[in-house]
């Protein structure tokens, strides 16, 4: 990337983005202010957003930008706004008290009652659903470009980052797309690295003299932080903005610990709405003060290890959290919270470290059993946390191929709760009682009972995407065409877009024979994620069933660029080079196809046809006595013998 300097005249003005450095202050905001008024004289629209957590909380700059285009939309298009209604409310929370969309148990649920935490996924999804929205609001609107300047863009919390690098990706070249970042002195390599380098269109670096501003006093920021801290203690509930200032405040003071209670409370807060992203700076903090909490307060320790843990633990850093929880195991002695430890640890060894090890899995549930009878827990607390642990341990059973034993331990754990819980406590986990045993089902059969079991999941948690998702799918397996269609698209009305859904629902009309829709559908999940290989193979063998031969081939292409050792894919492939008569080409798919899975009898047919076309006729018949000896009961056993006779001229 080559960096121009001095300053251009203007905003470069083709579309893309450009990357602006300097120093923060006068001298900066007059450059970009010039920039902005050219830009605004243009057709389209120009708008300017600071991208400073402490100026706006963890969405800054992004909540911005959609609160603006909500004040068009309210006038425009208000369904447009309900039909968004999820993603916008998770931005900017005050739209809650006018648009509605339906919410799930995991929305609900008290915390205490809390026992399925958002995937990071759900606020990824969120953010692809705003960049519908945008695109969505720009056919609506005025003609032109849209010019975006995101001031301290290297000060932007990741999930902001990550929303405009896929509004440039996805929505770019729809929007005729104008994005300026705008970072410090020394930030600019830094904030260009995370945009595809394909995208930068400018770099422009501007030599400006050091700010003369003074900083806030570690005095100053004592008075300020304390004045905010006891406004706040007066029950006021702080907004992000205001969370994010007084933990800045209090890091930048004569007692910089005391931003420790503050940390907490952003983490416990956004951990709680799955911004993981949002809650991970101030994990580093917390981590480094878990010792004095272990000295001052072992509840509120034991609190800071379970924000860590689930907040490492969905930004895939396993080996982090597992430090934190085998260290937390030898200082907690309450022997509830020490289960509770077990459990983690145990879904680390189950779920989520690179290597799992279901033998220490179970280990730490059976040890987590152990300890409950110990604990000086209500009853009802101590029912239910029996039953959250044997749900634990029936995912390692179903991992041990010991499903019996897992159903038995679901079927177990529902009685359970229903025997010795009013009937309106804990329904989410009951829920997903149902759904795990739904889901063993699933892989095992009998494929009715796990729709049974799916169904009674749905009508306790009616609102989770996920559950109609996941019922397609056996419906799919049954042949059940037109009842998994329907599961997947009420999957689809009840989250903001994700991939998965939208690949499955191509899969579907693929099985019917709607190959127009599945190459939509299949376009809609590769638009929301680019390297998902099933989406890109199910379009390319749409693409094929409709002749569409050539951009069938990018596809494979695609996909073999994405996963290179899928033999399925080059075999078939090689049938579309040797339809256009590229035999050399379909020859080499074929071998590579063939050196991957030697055992898959059609391959060998197939390559026999192209090695006799090239002429290689002693090479063509071993293969069809390869393909013979693989498949000794085939079908087209007389016409392939007939074939090898020919080629041979002996039996």
């Amino acid at each position: 990337m080559h960096w121009h300097s001095p300053e251009p005249e203007s905003w470069p003005a083709r579309a893309g983005v450009v990357v602006l450095e300097g120093e923060p202050g006068a001298a900066r905001d007059a450059v970009l202010g010039r920039w902005m008024s050219q830009r605004a004289e243009s057709e389209g629209r120009t708008w300017r957003v600071d991208c400073r957590p402490e100026a706006g909380g963890p969405w800054a700059g992004l909540d911005t930008l959609v609160e603006l285009v909500v004040g068009e939309l309210d006038e425009q298009a208000p369904g447009l706004l309900s039909s968004h209604a999820h993603e916008l409310c998770l931005v900017v929370p005050r739209l809650r008290s006018r648009l509605v969309f339906p919410e799930s148990l995991t929305d609900t649920v008290d915390d205490e009652e809390k026992t399925r935490n958002y995937a990071a996924d759900r606020a990824y999804r969120s953010l692809h659903g705003l960049i519908d929205l945008l695109c969505e609001w720009h056919q609506l609107g005025q003609p032109g470009s849209v010019s975006i300047a995101c001031d301290h863009y290297d000060s932007a919390n990741g999930l902001v980052k990550r929303f405009f690098a896929e509004l440039v990706r996805r929505g770019g070249s729809r929007l005729d797309l104008h994005l300026l970042v705008v970072a410090g002195p020394g930030r600019g390599e830094a904030t260009a690295g995370d945009l595809d380098p394909a995208t930068i269109t400018a770099a422009v670096r501007l030599a400006l003299p050091r700010s003369t501003g003074a900083s806030p006093s570690p005095e100053a920021l004592t008075r300020l932080a304390g004045a905010l801290e006891g406004w706040l203690a007066d029950g006021v509930e702080a907004t992000d903005a205001q969370l994010v200032g007084l933990i800045e405040a209090w890091r930048g003071s004569d007692t910089p610990e005391r931003a420790l209670r503050w940390e907490l409370e952003a983490m416990s807060r956004y951990n709680h709405a799955g911004l993981y992203e949002a809650s991970l700076p101030y994990a580093a903090d917390v981590e480094a003060g878990l010792d004095r909490l272990h000295e001052e307060d072992d509840d509120v320790y034991f609190g800071a290890v379970n924000l860590l843990y689930y907040c490492y633990v969905p930004l895939d850093r396993a080996p982090d959290a597992q430090a934190i929880v085998e260290q937390a195991l030898t200082r907690i002695d309450d022997p509830s919270q020490a289960a509770q430890l077990c459990y983690m640890l145990a879904m680390l060894y189950a779920r989520f470290s690179a290597a799992t090890d279901q033998a220490k899995a179970e280990e730490c549930l059976q040890r987590a059993l152990s300890l409950i009878p110990e604990a000086e827990l209500p009853d009802h607390e101590r029912h239910f946390l029996t039953v959250f642990t044997m749900n634990g341990l029936a995912l390692v059973r179903v991992r041990q191929r010991r499903a019996g034993d897992a159903l038995e331990l679901c079927r177990a754990g529902i009685a359970r709760l229903g025997e010795h819980l009013d009937a309106e406590r804990h329904r989410l986990h009951r829920s997903v009682l149902l759904f795990n045993i739904a889901q063993v089902h699933a892989q095992l059969g009998p494929y009715e009972d796990a729709i049974d079991y799916f169904t009674q999941a749905m009508a306790m948690d009616p609102n989770y995407s996920e559950y109609y998702n996941d019922r397609g799918a056996v419906f799919m397996k049954m042949g059940r065409l037109d009842a998994a269609e329907r599961d997947y698209l009420r999957a689809i009305e009840l989250s903001p877009p994700y991939a998965e859904v939208w690949t499955n629902l191509g899969q579907c009309y693929r099985a019917m024979e709607r190959m127009d829709d599945a190459v939509r559908a299949y376009s809609r999940a590769l638009d929301l994620a680019p390297t998902a290989t099933l989406a890109v193979v199910g379009r390319a063998e749409a693409r094929s069933a409709m002749d569409h031969a050539e951009l069938a081939l990018e596809d494979y292409d695609r996909a073999l660029v994405l996963e290179p050792d899928q033999p399925l894919v080059l075999g078939s492939r090689a049938i579309l080079h040797y339809e256009a008569g590229r035999l050399p080409e379909a020859l080499g798919d074929l071998d590579a196809a063939v050196g991957l899975a030697p055992g898959l009898a059609d391959l060998y047919q197939n390559r026999a046809v192209a090695l006799r076309e090239l002429g290689r006729r002693d090479e063509a018949a071993r293969d069809l006595g390869t393909y013979l000896e693989l498949c000794p009961d085939a079908d087209d056993r007389d016409e392939v013998e007939e074939s090898l006779l020919s080629l041979v001229g002996a039996p």
